[in-house]
């Protein structure tokens, strides 16, 4: 009776566990997904291209999402920091990926239009 009490509670933690992993990975993909359509709006990519910044976008919002909780808050100086290096890396990656004629357009690109 213990033993089956006992694995019933460690399915639901694992369950449980495993539910909000995949809901903070369902928001990274919803991200990532809305940045490729902001950037098909400006430049026009091909479909090899699409999957690569996809990836390259979710790779740095899974980054941004392993800051420490409250950092923003508590020290603002070490998250921007932070922030300023993951766009610094996700830069170099996309240049790396697309070559830098093409990775400097693609950022040039997706670069948020100022009013």
């Amino acid at each position: 009776m213990k033993k089956s009490a006992l694995t019933v509670i460690v399915g639901l933690l694992i369950s449980v566990s495993a539910l909000a992993q995949s809901k903070s990975e369902m928001k990274i993909e919803k991200r990532a997904t809305k940045a490729v359509e902001k950037l098909e709006t400006t430049i026009k990519l091909s479909e090899s291209e699409k999957a690569t910044y996809f990836e390259l976008q979710k790779a740095k919002l899974q980054d941004r999402a392993n800051f420490p909780k409250g950092l923003k808050e508590s020290d603002p100086d070490a998250f921007k920091a932070k922030a300023k290096a993951n766009r610094k890396e996700f830069t170099k990656s996309v240049i790396k990926a697309f070559g830098e004629k093409r990775g400097k357009e693609i950022l040039e690109a997706a670069k948020k239009k100022k009013k």
